[in-house]
């Protein structure tokens, strides 16, 4: 995602950003025993967003935050121990990082910081009417990473990136009919993320690189008539894994397996007109893993489950107007994963759900002393989607799931050194999905597409001294590092020096 960006020992997203030792998003950032997003900043002993801010024993986001023991967001902003959600630091009417900083009324990560109507990571960043995280920032009619930046009739992550009729992450990016990350980028007949880059008819992730006709994740890589991960790899005509296996006409599996005409699975399982994963299971027209299921103006997950106008898993499960898992499931207006279930004022997924006054997944379910996903569910001692499973020592989604040492989805299964959904795939040296494919040196999606020192999804494009999505990133960073990014290098000297001067013993 830029030169000497590694995910492993060397940088992330930027050189010497690491996603291990090293650092994830800047020199020396590490997501061990390092830093994560700075010099000094740990996941685990350091700090993640700032010196001394660790994930485990230091502090999260500055000195003293600590994840554990110290506080997250602010000496005695703690997330287990001192407050967060205990003392002062509220998730609902109090504040969740420090005094003030509430998950509803009040501020998220600073007085003023509100989830709601206040400021998520700062005065007046709001979830809500307010902004996310920056004045302006709002999840709904403001912005979400800055003024402007909407999640429904804005912009998600600049102005004028709208989730519906605007773009998604820059003026024009559209999730419909406009672009997701970039003008052009379109999710249907337009591009995803970069001009030409469409999710239908043009790329996904670069010209050329498309969603149904053009190319999947390099020029003849195709979504549709080429390849996926090489060429002759198609995700239509072409095969996905291997010449002949089609994601449409052909197999993907195995000849028949047709990913829209034909079908996944098996003979008549379609992507597209036919079914995904059986007769009927349409990916645009039909239905997606059952008959009606459709992606488009039929339904996901089953009839009248649609993506736009009908429901994604189910009939009136809307991801605009109607309900994203079921009939009156809303991701704006009605609720998110069922009638009822509000992101907003009413419940996450299901009736009761809040992500405020309530409980996050459930009536019950807190976010604070209660479950993250259900009571006894814990954030700190317990587990963040049940009981044992925890988000330190043990594991993420079950006893044994580690999120440092152990494995993120199962024992085994590694963050780190081990791999990341099984034994042997690897996040750093080894595969995402498979063995050669890599998330550092090599590929991510093919040879030569390089998470570290080539572009997240294309030549060019740049996560850290460059810009995520363009140059706004470079002016966010040079924002935050209160300097004139036309002096980048001694931008960034500064800055680290600084991190450095104030690491903390381990």
């Amino acid at each position: 995602m830029g030169t000497g960006w590694c995910w492993g020992w060397g940088s992330i997203l930027g050189t010497g950003w690491c996603w291990g030792w090293g650092s994830i998003l800047g020199t020396g950032w590490c997501w061990g025993w390092g830093s994560f997003l700075g010099t000094g900043w740990c996941w685990g002993w350091d700090s993640i967003l700032g010196t001394g801010w660790c994930w485990d024993w230091g502090s999260i986001l500055g000195t003293g935050w600590c994840w554990v023991w110290d506080s997250i967001l602010a000496t005695g902003w703690c997330w287990v121990w001192d407050s967060i959600l205990a003392t002062g630091w509220c998730w609902g009417w109090g504040s969740i990082l420090g005094t003030g900083w509430c998950w509803g009324w009040g501020s998220i990560l600073g007085t003023g910081w509100c989830w709601g109507w206040g400021s998520i990571l700062g005065t007046g960043w709001c979830w809500g009417w307010g902004s996310i995280l920056g004045t302006g920032w709002c999840w709904s009619w403001r912005s979400i990473l800055g003024t402007g930046w909407c999640w429904g009739w804005g912009s998600i992550l600049g102005t004028g990136w709208c989730l519906g009729w605007g773009s998604i992450l820059g003026t024009g990016w559209c999730w419909g009919w406009g672009s997701i990350l970039g003008t052009g980028w379109c999710w249907g007949w337009d591009s995803i993320l970069g001009t030409g880059w469409c999710w239908g008819w043009g790329s996904i992730l670069g010209t050329g690189w498309c969603w149904g006709w053009g190319s999947f994740l390099g020029t003849g890589w195709c979504w549709g008539w080429d390849s996926i991960l090489g060429t002759g790899w198609c995700w239509d005509w072409g095969s996905i894994l291997g010449t002949g296996w089609c994601w449409v006409w052909d197999s993907i599996l195995a000849t028949g397996w047709c990913w829209v005409w034909n079908s996944i699975l098996g003979t008549g399982w379609c992507w597209g007109w036919g079914s995904i994963l059986g007769t009927g299971w349409c990916w645009g027209w039909g239905s997606f893993l059952g008959t009606g299921w459709c992606w488009g103006w039929g339904s996901i997950l089953g009839t009248g489950w649609c993506w736009g106008w009908g429901s994604i898993l189910g009939t009136g499960w809307c991801w605009g107007w109607g309900s994203i898992l079921g009939t009156g499931w809303c991701w704006s207006w009605r609720s998110i994963l069922g009638t009822g279930w509000c992101w907003g004022w009413g419940s996450i997924l299901g009736t009761g759900w809040c992500l405020g006054w309530g409980s996050i997944l459930g009536t019950g379910w807190c976010w604070g002393w209660g479950s993250i996903l259900g009571t006894g569910w814990c954030w700190g001692w317990g587990s963040i989607l049940g009981t044992g499973w925890c988000w330190g020592w043990d594991s993420i989604l079950g006893s044994g799931w580690c999120w440092g040492w152990g494995s993120i989805l199962g024992t085994g299964w590694c963050w780190g050194w081990g791999s990341i959904l099984g034994t042997g795939w690897c996040w750093g040296w080894g595969s995402i999905l498979g063995t050669g494919w890599c998330w550092g040196w090599g590929s991510i999606l093919g040879t030569g597409w390089c998470c570290g020192w080539g572009s997240i999804l294309g030549t060019g494009w740049c996560w850290g001294w460059g810009s995520i999505l363009g140059t706004t990133g470079l002016r966010g960073l040079g924002c935050r590092m209160g300097c004139d990014l036309r002096h980048r290098s001694r931008c960034v000297r500064k800055f680290l020096n600084q991190c450095i001067n104030s690491l903390p013993s381990l």
